[in-house]
């Protein structure tokens, strides 16, 4: 939502930050430092480019400063376009030549009959529990070829071609800073920001349509069903209607405006106010067609030709998805010396700050007869918040003995109050010794949190409803998969998660290598009282851990109970048989206990007027240990597919002399794990970019200020390693873009 332009850093806190920053600083804070002290005009453009995509921006920066003030202010425009699996070979469905497996779709054209079996020659018929599947031949199939056809079979098709692997994207944003001094001790300011993207996704192109026997199109006679029972028919509507387009916006939008104030023995006041709003709209059809006995304009029987009218009469609904969300904060602190330490001030900041958080939304569902059906949903909450931290420098340059030329002292604390969700106490304690002038030790212990969002509090979000489910269970002899109903949605009884993570690492500088730094840090998380959603859980119906939330093979009372409660009833009617019932919303269970090494090292030479510079950073993770649910043993996912990787790295080779910049970048992610056991390995990835750069040197005239860029991004233009799941590779941890080359221009007025 920032214009990248206007960024000047990011400076990134890695240590657990509740303590100062309040919620869902559990793991580390990243700030956007903007460069609200700029002078001048600076435009920008940049051009990229790959195979079947494309990207490019535009943005101007002004800013100006007079004896008591400053104004800065910036826009950006970005646009970049679709990019499709038919523009990459490695991406597809059928993978079996590659030894994974065949994941076709089943809405084909023609497509697959699929009928619940039944037994019993007459009235009334139970069904088994199976289903028996016919492909339909490529000339369709009605009453009189029914018979022909063989029950067990499918059609299969490959329509990884016509997938967005990147959703096309138009994003608009603006940023304002003024300050202004109104005397030398009072000074006023306001920042904000705006931003709008907007997007159109690609909906799935296959329907499973229900058709009953009063359907004109109705195949009887298919062998192995008994009467005329339902019929569930897979269809592709692409060939005929293309792309269901599911357009949407996103815009976000935050003023702030306060002061600060000047006070005796060099104290400093601050106040301000923020408002911010955000929205989100997505538009979209339904895919799933019914027509038990009404007129159906089309027939998915046949392989011949639908119109695309028929196509969109057919469908059941038109679905708008809509949500805004308001935050307003009143702020207060003052900060200053206390006294003199022996390695100089000691220092304390504390103040206090209120929060209003409110979230509207609703699902919106047009019928084709006209009628509307909105389920809303409302929320909002209240915080109060009292913070302090401390700061101690015990030893300085004034008072360093051998062994401690440095030794400061931090202290923070943060106490807030939700109306929703209880209180929360976060402490953090921060140290800095330097024994020497070439190393710094460093350590810090706290306790962090992250308060429920207000859709995972409120019991009318987070897909409030009652819902059909399919699940694998072990309670019905002869059965290994069950059919019943779920409740999903928010819990207004959640607690925040809760998280204590403490660091320790050293900084080496020698004055003997100049122009050399390095770092390294190890940090151990211990994530509880993680928000799970339970529904369609893993083992939800098998695990004795689930047990509490979990009914199985209800008596109709409490069917009739669940179905009484305000909860509506998303999919129509009950599945039958109902053979269990499970709570799928949100609750306090997970925990994650994480541990590893952050490292960074940099070498800087300057050689006459030219600075060469070489860099390695990266990550290794000794240990990430998730629990879904509170009491089960922790479970190793490290390295598994959806989890961190064990190890990540990049490094880098700089060279500026004059004009002329350039740069060499190599990123690794190491192998990791598809599944453990038996073992599925997805290798590691290597990829290399190059970035250019030239500064025109000329003083005055048009020319002057200018520079240009040349980036390229995986320069071999490799493909991801492979994966045996659709599309053939992990989106989590590896680009599809392929080499994306880019040019730009910065023109300084």
């Amino acid at each position: 939502v920032i214009p990248s332009n206007v960024l000047e850093r990011l400076e990134v806190v890695a240590d657990g930050g509740s303590a100062l920053y309040g919620s869902d600083a559990v793991a580390g804070v990243v700030n956007m430092i903007p460069r609200t002290r700029f002078v001048g005009n600076e435009s920008t453009a940049r051009y990229g480019f790959a195979d079947g995509y494309t990207d490019w921006t535009v943005g101007h920066l002004a800013g100006m400063q007079w004896d008591t003030g400053r104004l800065v202010v910036a826009g950006n425009y970005n646009e970049h376009s679709e990019l499709l699996g038919k523009d990459r070979d490695f991406y597809k469905q059928d993978l079996r030549s590659q030894g994974g497996s065949d994941f076709r779709s089943v809405n084909c054209k023609p497509g697959t009959i699929t009928v619940a079996a039944r037994s019993g020659s007459g009235a009334p018929q139970t069904t088994t529990g199976t289903s028996l599947t016919y492909a339909i031949p490529a000339g369709g199939v009605t009453s009189a070829n029914a018979s022909t056809l063989t029950p067990g079979t499918r059609n299969l098709c490959d329509t990884s071609g016509r997938d967005q692997i990147v959703t096309p994207l138009e994003r608009t944003s603006f940023f304002g800073s003024v300050e202004q001094e109104l005397n030398p001790n009072f000074t006023v300011f306001a920042e904000g920001f705006w931003s709008r993207r907007k997007f159109e996704q690609n909906a799935g192109t296959g329907g499973s349509f229900t058709i009953s026997a009063a359907n004109p199109n109705y195949p009887v006679g298919l062998p192995g069903v008994i009467g005329t029972p339902n019929l569930s028919v897979t269809y592709d509507i692409f060939p005929e209607a293309g792309h269901i387009k599911q357009p949407g916006h996103s815009q976000s939008w935050q003023s702030v405006v306060g002061f600060r104030a000047d006070l005796p023995a060099e104290w400093q006041l601050e106040v301000y106010g923020s408002h911010g709003e955000s929205e989100d709209m997505l538009l979209r059809d339904a895919t799933n067609v019914n027509s038990n006995g009404a007129p159906l304009t089309l027939n998915p029987f046949s392989s011949g030709s639908n119109s695309a009218d028929a196509l969109r009469a057919a469908r059941t609904s038109y679905l708008t998805t809509y949500g805004e969300t308001k935050l307003g904060v009143v702020s207060a602190s003052v900060d200053g010396p206390l006294f003199q330490a022996g390695g100089g001030a000691a220092r304390l900041a504390f103040g206090g700050e209120y929060r209003k958080e409110n979230l509207d939304g609703f699902v919106r569902l047009l019928l084709p007869t006209g009628a509307v059906s909105t389920s809303p949903t409302s929320a909002e909450r209240d915080e109060w918040a009292a913070f302090s931290e401390i700061f101690m420098p015990f030893v300085g340059e004034a008072n360093a003995v051998p062994g401690i030329q440095r030794l400061d002292l931090s202290i923070a604390a943060r106490y807030e109050e939700y109306s929703d969700a209880g209180s929360t106490m976060n402490p953090k304690v921060g140290l800095v010794w330097t024994p020497f002038s070439a190393v710094d030790v460093r350590g810090s212990w706290g306790k962090s949190f992250r308060a429920p969002g207000l859709n995972e509090a409120d019991a009318e979000s987070s897909g409030y409803g009652i819902y059909n489910d399919t699940l694998a269970c072990n309670h019905v002899p002869g059965q290994a998969t069950c059919t019943g109903i779920s409740i999903a949605g928010g819990n207004p009884d959640l607690k925040p998660e809760s998280a204590e993570t403490w660091s320790a690492g050293f900084d080496f500088h020698p004055e003997a290598l100049k122009g050399f730094r390095a770092s390294v840090t190890y940090f151990n998380i211990d994530y509880t009282d993680q928000i799970i959603t339970l529904r369609n859980v893993n083992g939800i119906l098998t695990n004795p851990l689930y047990a509490s939330y979990r009914t199985l093979n209800p008596t109709q009372a409490q069917i009739n109970a669940v179905l009484a409660t305000n909860y509506p009833l998303v999919t129509g009617q009950p599945v039958q048989p109902v053979q269990f019932i499970t709570d799928g919303r949100t609750q306090n269970v997970g925990s994650t206990l994480v541990s590893g090494f952050d490292f960074d090292v940099n070498q800087r030479f300057d050689i006459g007027a030219s600075t060469l510079t070489f860099g390695f950073s990266g990550t290794y993770y000794t240990k990430y240990e998730q629990a879904l649910v509170e009491g089960a043993a922790p479970v190793d996912v490290l390295n598994l597919i959806n989890y961190p990787q064990e190890f990540r790295a990049r490094g880098n080779v700089g060279w500026r002399t004059g004009p002329f910049n350039a740069r060499a970048t190599i990123n690794y992610t190491g192998s990791y794990d598809q599944q453990r056991a038996p073992r599925v390995e997805i290798d590691s990835n290597t990829t290399f970019d190059l970035n250019f750069g030239y500064d025109v040197p000329v003083e005055s005239g048009l020319a002057s200020g200018i520079s240009l860029g040349l980036d390229v991004t995986n320069v071999a233009d490799e493909d991801p390693p492979f994966v045996n799941q659709s599309g053939g590779y992990d989106p989590q941890s590896a680009s599809a873009t392929g080499r994306l080359v880019a040019v730009s221009l910065r023109k300084a007025w």
